[in-house]
């Protein structure tokens, strides 16, 4: 999405949709990741229930959080 899109809602609520049909699905938790240097993104997984497990570095890749994010919070 380009910058005219930011900051209105989508990915919090395309996020959101997704977890809700993942659940329909008999997804009970779902991993989701975002790079450790992109605090928007880290705001809309948390904004959905996300919980930050950790952050995971690889040789070679930027760092990564890992949060879960369960059925019923």
């Amino acid at each position: 999405m380009g910058p005219r899109f930011r900051r209105r809602g989508y990915a919090t609520e395309m996020l959101r949709q997704s977890v809700a049909r993942l659940s329909e699905l008999g997804v009970r938790r779902v991993l989701v990741t975002c790079d450790d240097d992109n605090p928007a993104s880290a705001a809309v997984i948390e904004r959905c229930g996300g919980v930050l497990e950790d952050v995971r570095r690889r040789p070679g890749q930027a760092p990564k959080r890992r949060y879960w994010i369960t059925e019923n919070g």
